[in-house]
């Protein structure tokens, strides 16, 4: 054999050797498993909590959470990354929208950028918040139609400490757009990590009738496997009997949980068992939405400027409503009013060109509508006839029309030692303090961080969601081997 002959000959075995510990490697995946549930309705507000037991934390794991179907299909959750741990949320194109999806609002640390490979569509990440083991993470995502377009928005709840925050909103250029029956959750391995094990919970589950916004509780899941995965040659197949589902028990309730990988790791069901699990609550249980301060200021003589901030423990603004009224106790029709259903808003500029603030006042309401359209208690604040438009009336509990001006119009003429602390009879019961402290505690924090080496399951773009064999991590395993047999082909012609 020539020189030719044997450098040539080498090649191949080279190629053989590569494509061999490909196909090896790309057997050692954990097995996907997913939760299909029975919410047999179209919804525009979808609710999953989901947890991660310190003993189900492995590396390139994707806790899939909220996953749905229709022209905004989509799906939310997070991840162990390679970066860091990460919240995801991420809509696929669909041939009926008529332009790109955008991204409208971005809360601090979120970032979105296109995705392809499996689908095309807009992701969104955020690293910045990160998340912790053995603790429950309520995650809340709503659609709504703004002309011929359908937003869709992301927020999560904090376990630990009660915080809600919202990560993203993305404008979706089709109309009439919802979150259709048969959500899902899963869990995946991207890599190959079979021997590593890892475990997701989740629980109370909700869905918010479109039709007729009656609430629809999960109480039952179809827990099953992706059967490709485990099939000889199928990325999972070296970990085809390394998995389990099913339902648990622990002080916080009743969970369905899915376990994947890990040498130690049986089935003890069937994969497409159903199983149950019981909400006696007959709603999501969050408390409503809140404001915790309000500031007005006049811009000029006709524009009233009014800024606010939330309650970051009670549910999330999705709207607000500014009414100003002749009487603090907000009696009739409000002589001007502006609402707009805009969740990341928090100040708003009013035209008050057609009252006479010179000589009148006037008392500013603001009111929040949360996520499911709770309206919450006013915060007044009165402006006008020579009142400094910063002070506080709080008259949610003091309707003294002095408005809280502290003038002490007795006029206090004690020259004797009194230093003035009016602790005479001047009892104003104005004391408040006005605790406003604005300090606009709006958690956009988020972050959110679809990896999109993650499960992008729908690789047509169409309305399934389940998670495909071809789900991340392995999208690169088929191209791989045609791209190396063609090399072998060329390298064993050239000889």
């Amino acid at each position: 054999m020539n020189i030719n002959n044997r450098v040539g000959l080498m090649a191949v075995m080279g190629v053989l050797i590569l494509c061999g510990s490909t196909v090896a490697r790309t057997q050692n995946s954990a097995v996907s498993s997913h939760y299909i549930f029975n919410d047999n309705v179209d919804a525009d507000i979808i609710i999953n909590e989901v947890r991660v037991p310190s003993n189900g934390l492995a590396l390139y794991t994707y806790y899939e959470t909220l996953g749905w179907r229709g022209t905004g299909a989509g799906y939310g959750g997070i991840q162990e990354h390679p970066n860091g741990r990460v919240f995801i949320f991420s809509i696929w194109d669909h041939n009926s929208h008529t332009d790109l999806i955008k991204e409208v609002h971005v809360g601090f640390g979120t970032y979105t950028e296109p995705f392809g490979g499996e689908g095309t569509g807009l992701k969104s990440m955020n690293f910045d918040v990160g998340w912790v083991v053995d603790t429950w993470y309520a995650f809340i995502a709503r659609a709504w139609p703004v002309g011929d377009h359908t937003y869709y928005a992301y927020w999560v709840r904090d376990g630990a400490d009660s915080t809600w925050r919202h990560f993203v909103t993305m404008d979706v250029a089709t109309s009439g757009s919802v979150f259709q029956s048969g959500n899902d959750a899963f869990i995946e391995d991207w890599s190959a990590t079979g021997p590593n094990r890892r475990e997701i919970h989740v629980a109370r589950g909700w869905k918010r009738g479109k039709s007729n916004g009656q609430w629809v509780k999960v109480t039952s899941g179809r827990y099953s496997i992706n059967q490709n995965d485990i099939q000889p040659g199928g990325r999972s197949y070296n970990y085809r009997t390394n998995w389990d589902g099913g339902k648990k028990s622990d002080f916080t309730g009743e969970f369905y949980y899915m376990v994947s990988g890990g040498t130690e790791t049986a089935p003890t069901c069937e994969s497409g068992t159903t199983f149950s699990i019981d909400q006696a609550a007959e709603a999501p249980q969050y408390d409503p939405g809140a404001l915790e301060s309000v500031e007005i200021a006049l811009a000029d003589p006709s524009t009233l400027e009014v800024s606010w901030t939330l309650d970051v423990k009670t549910l999330p603004q999705f709207g607000y409503i500014l009414g100003v009224y002749d009487t603090p106790s907000l009696e009739g029709v409000p002589l001007l009013e502006q609402a707009e259903n805009v969740p990341h808003q928090r100040d708003a500029e009013l035209d008050i060109s057609t009252l006479d603030p010179d000589n009148n006042v006037y008392y500013l309401a603001c009111t929040i509508v949360d996520l499911f359209d709770q309206v919450s208690e006013p915060e007044i604040k009165a402006f006008g006839s020579d009142l400094d438009t910063d002070t506080d009336t709080d008259t949610d509990t003091d309707t003294d029309s002095d408005t809280d001006t502290d003038t002490d119009s007795d006029t206090d003429t004690d020259s004797d030692t009194d230093t003035d602390m009016d602790t005479d009879t001047d009892t104003d019961s104005d004391t408040d303090t006005d605790t406003d402290s604005d300090t606009d505690t709006d958690s956009d924090t988020d972050t959110d961080t679809d990896s999109d080496s993650d499960g992008d399951s729908d690789s047509d773009g169409d309305d399934d969601l389940t998670p495909s064999d071809n789900e991340t991590g392995c999208s690169c395993t088929t191209t791989g081997l045609m791209n190396e047999s063609l090399f072998l082909l060329l390298v064993y012609s050239a000889f």
